[in-house]
């Protein structure tokens, strides 16, 4: 038997998907088989798309487990192709997609905080949380604060000094670091000039400022600094 859903069914469905940022679970068009029509209705200047599927998983219904819902059905399933229901542009929409936002952490381990320490938890639906310009999955592997604009891996301060050139830049205490250096302008620096560690930081995240001189470069050169694992 094959069941189709109409045009303000999938109202219905849009209004549920635009919901509050709850922690959810759906069931997928994938449970059964579907086809999605390649012309559309336009109400109220949004465009509507009729779907229709068999084998699908039962009627709608709503269960809870503390802040977790599951809206079991066809209908919480439906792909609408708007934009606002696909927050990275990943053409996978947020319902059925592991990775909301694209910053390269899944909305699991953005929600649980465990991918930082100490713990914390990030937005499933915003890619940079403290809106530094770095993503959190970059904050992560810099072990820096995704919810602080001030605490973020970046070059301070490139000088010279005496015979030598030294690279100031924030960082946390005990990690290690490739300082990369390249002579060639607008190069990004692919060669690893040293590595870098040091210790004493401050609070929480262990913030610290370090210095790293280079004694080997005689003329201009362009640095980056790049997290170790």
């Amino acid at each position: 038997m094959r069941k189709s859903v109409t045009i303000p069914v999938l109202l219905f469905a849009l209004v549920l998907s635009t919901a509050a940022q709850d922690y959810r679970h759906l069931s997928t068009v994938q449970d059964g088989n579907g086809v999605m029509s390649t012309s559309t209705v336009v109400l109220g200047g949004v465009a509507y798309t009729n779907v229709s599927a068999g084998a699908q998983p039962g009627g709608i219904q709503i269960s809870t487990n503390a802040e977790w819902k599951n809206y079991a059905g066809f209908l919480q399933a439906v792909d609408i192709k708007r934009p606002g229901l696909d927050t990275d542009g990943d053409g996978v929409i947020d319902e059925i997609s592991q990775d909301n936002d694209g910053d390269t952490l899944s909305d699991t381990e953005e929600i649980q905080g465990d991918s930082f320490n100490p713990v914390t938890a990030t937005l499933v639906n915003d890619a940079d949380t403290d809106d530094d310009d770095v993503p959190d999955g970059h904050e992560a592997l810099a072990e820096t604060d995704p919810t602080d604009p001030d605490n973020k891996l970046e070059i301070l301060a490139i000088q010279q000094a005496g015979g030598q050139k030294e690279v100031t830049y924030r960082a946390r205490s005990g990690k290690n670091y490739n300082i990369r250096g390249w002579d060639q302008q607008y190069a990004y620096p692919t060669n690893v000039v040293g590595t870098d560690q040091e210790i004493g930081g401050a609070g929480a995240w262990e913030v610290r400022t370090n210095v790293f001189a280079d004694a080997a470069s005689t003329n201009a050169r362009y640095y980056a600094v790049e997290p170790l694992p």
